[in-house]
């Protein structure tokens, strides 16, 4: 058991009003060497006034006399002298009984409850071997009994001919296969048609000046596809050769004119904002939209 530590004395005077002054020169309050010793203000009053009544053991009340005096930069030896002085250590040293020891039972009460758990262990696994054992008996009668052309091979079974057709004789004679290949369609021949054109008429010579002349009917240009945004939108716009793309976010006001080649993939988002004109007049896109989104492929002449 542990001595009981001799209390402290009242008579000499401690370390505490030492410790105070020098606080009290350097102008620092008790809350401040409370928050840096991580202790109460209660606890540093105490210390202050040598009143180690409420305060724990000697040993951490020491500590604390020690951390004070190194704080306000105060001899910690000499401090820790007065101290010892109010509070001299126990004479006698601590003495540290061994436990007592018991004595062993020699009949536990749970050595009942492991026998009955080994034994219910052991009874499973003889339940699950017979289990196991007459399932397995269980499924060879089965195998048995199934006809023998269910035991055969199956490639026997899809190569050997039904018992209905001949048998050809010889020796040397090879059954034929259950299944024969389709036979191969024979080739179609189409015949040419003849020439319906007369061979007395002459064929119109074309010249440089018709060439130039259909060139000129119809126009090599492509049409110009415009995207206007009155409001804030977004956009994913690619052409049919993936070398051009427009993406992103839109501002109003924003104008562009599509490059690459047709079809065009569109993605419009807030459809509402966008205005899409092809060569100067508007292009519908309201059968495309949901939930004023417009997704569509834009096909020009």
């Amino acid at each position: 058991m542990k001595e009981p530590e001799t209390s402290p004395e009242t008579t000499h005077a401690g370390p505490g009003s030492r410790l105070r002054q020098a606080r009290i020169a350097q102008e620092i309050e008790p809350a401040t060497i409370a928050e840096h010793l991580h202790m109460t203000v209660a606890v540093v009053t105490a210390l202050e006034q040598d009143n180690y009544t409420n305060l724990p053991t000697r040993v951490f009340v020491r500590g604390y006399i020690r951390n004070y005096a190194r704080l306000v930069d105060e001899p910690v030896d000499e401090v820790l002298a007065e101290f010892d002085q109010v509070w001299p250590p126990a004479e006698r040293p601590m003495k540290i009984q061994p436990p007592p020891r018991l004595a062993a039972d020699t009949y536990p009460t749970h050595r009942g409850r492991q026998l009955v758990t080994w034994l219910l262990l052991l009874l499973g696994t003889v339940l699950f071997l017979l289990w196991w054992q007459g399932y397995l008996s269980q499924a060879w009668q089965q195998y048995t009994l199934l006809p023998a052309s269910v035991n055969q091979p199956l490639d026997t079974r899809i190569t050997s001919p039904p018992a209905s057709s001949p048998v050809p004789s010889g020796a040397n004679a090879v059954p034929e296969p259950l299944f024969q290949p389709a036979p191969r369609p024979e080739p179609v021949v189409i015949p040419e048609e003849p020439d319906s054109t007369p061979a007395s008429e002459p064929v119109p010579e074309t010249t440089v000046e018709d060439l130039t002349a259909e060139a000129e009917d119809f126009p090599t240009e492509p049409p110009v596809v415009t995207l206007r945004f009155t409001r804030s939108s977004w956009v994913d716009i690619r052409d049919s050769s993936g070398t051009y793309q427009l993406t992103g976010h839109m501002a109003a006001g924003e104008q562009h004119q599509l490059g690459g080649s047709t079809p065009y993939q569109l993605v419009i988002g807030n459809a509402a904002a966008a205005e899409l004109s092809i060569d100067g007049q508007p292009y519908d896109m309201s059968p495309h939209i949901r939930s004023n989104v417009a997704r569509f492929t834009l096909i020009t002449p």
